[in-house]
C-alpha cells in the first residue's frame, strides 16, 4: 500500500524468500539494481528476484538478477483470497534486464487470482535460466491474464522450455472441470522478435484448459534452436508466423485439441522433416511454411 517509490542502484542478496515483494503499490520504479540468490553461497529455494504483487503502473529496468527461483514475476492474488480482493497487476513494464540463471526469466504467475493484464516486457536476455518466457497458472485461480507483450529477447542455454504459456497446473488435464469463477483465462498473449538457442526440452509449449482454452495468441518473428520442437493442447486462435524452429527431435509439431490454429511463412528444420500431427483440431492452417529434414 505504497505509492511513488524509487528502488535504484541497489544490491540485494540472499534473501531468504522473494528478494523484493512489493504489494499493493502504485507507482513504482526499480531501476539498475541487482539481485543475487544463486552463486557462491548456494541456491536459495524460492528465492525469486522481484515479485511484484498486485502493483500497478510499474518500471523495472537495467536490473540483473541471478535467482534461486524466478527472475522476475508478476503475480496478483492466490486461490479465493485473491480473487476476493481483486486488486490486478497492471500497467507494468520491464525493459533491457539481464536475468542468469534462476527458474524464469519474465513470468506471469502462477498466483493470478486478481487479474494480471497490460504487461509489457522488450530487450531482456536471458542466460541459464530454466524457462525464458513463462505463463503459468492453476484451475484454482481464476480472474484472468490478458493484455501480455514481449518484444526482442534473447536467451541462451535455457534448461526446459524457451516459451512456455501454461494454465494446466497441480491436476490431470482430463477430466475436465466445471467452469466457474475459479477457472483462469488466458486472452491476448503477443511474443514477437525472440531468439533462442541449446533449448534443452521445448522450444514453444502451449498448455491450455479442455474446458477453457487459451485464446488469441501470438507468436511472431521466432529463432528458436532446442531439443523439441512445438506442442499445442487446448488453445483457440492462434497464430504463428515468422518461426524457425530447429530441432533434434523428429517430430517438429505437435497439436491437440486446438482451434483456428494457423502456422504462416515458418520454417521447420527436424529429424525426419514431417509435417504436424494435429489430433481433434477444427481449423488447422498450414500457410507458407516448408518442413525439412536437419543434416
Amino acid at each position: 500500500n505504497c505509492e511513488n517509490i524509487l528502488i535504484e542502484d541497489t544490491h540485494f542478496e540472499y534473501g531468504p524468500f522473494w528478494n523484493l515483494n512489493p504489494l499493493y503499490c502504485k507507482n513504482m520504479v526499480i531501476r539498475n539494481i541487482e539481485v543475487v540468490s544463486r552463486g557462491r553461497k548456494g541456491s536459495m529455494r524460492n528465492g525469486d528476484g522481484i515479485a511484484l504483487s498486485s502493483c500497478n503502473n510499474v518500471l523495472i529496468q537495467g536490473c540483473t538478477l541471478n535467482t534461486g527461483d524466478d527472475c522476475i514475476v508478476i503475480k496478483s492474488g492466490r486461490d479465493t483470497d485473491g480473487i476476493r480482493l481483486g486488486i490486478p497487476s497492471e500497467k507494468i513494464v520491464i525493459k533491457d534486464c539481464i536475468c542468469l540463471e534462476g527458474h524464469g526469466g519474465v513470468v506471469i504467475g502462477s498466483e493470478t487470482s486478481g487479474v494480471i493484464r497490460d504487461v509489457y516486457v522488450e530487450s531482456c536476455v536471458f542466460r541459464g535460466t530454466s524457462r525464458g518466457i513463462r505463463f503459468k497458472t492453476a484451475r484454482t485461480r481464476g480472474a484472468y491474464v490478458k493484455n501480455i507483450y514481449f518484444r526482442n529477447i534473447d536467451m541462451e542455454d535455457i534448461s526446459s522450455e524457451a516459451i512456455l504459456i501454461n494454465m494446466l497446473r497441480y491436476t490431470p488435464r482430463y477430466p475436465s472441470f466445471p467452469v466457474s469463477t475459479i477457472t483462469p483465462r488466458y486472452h491476448n498473449i503477443n511474443i514477437e522478435n525472440v531468439r533462442a538457442r541449446n533449448v534443452t526440452k521445448y522450444g514453444i509449449r502451449l498448455t491450455g484448459l479442455p474446458e477453457m482454452p487459451m485464446k488469441k495468441i501470438r507468436l511472431s518473428n521466432i529463432d528458436i534452436s532446442s531439443k523439441l520442437g512445438l506442442q499445442a493442447m487446448d488453445a483457440d486462435d492462434v497464430l504463428i508466423e515468422g518461426l524457425v524452429l530447429e530441432t533434434e527431435d523428429s517430430n517438429a509439431a505437435e497439436i491437440d485439441n486446438c482451434k483456428n490454429l494457423v502456422i504462416r511463412d515458418s520454417e521447420f528444420i527436424s529429424g525426419n522433416g514431417e509435417q504436424p500431427r494435429c489430433d481433434n483440431c477444427k481449423g488447422f492452417q498450414l500457410i507458407n511454411s516448408t518442413f525439412t529434414t536437419k543434416k
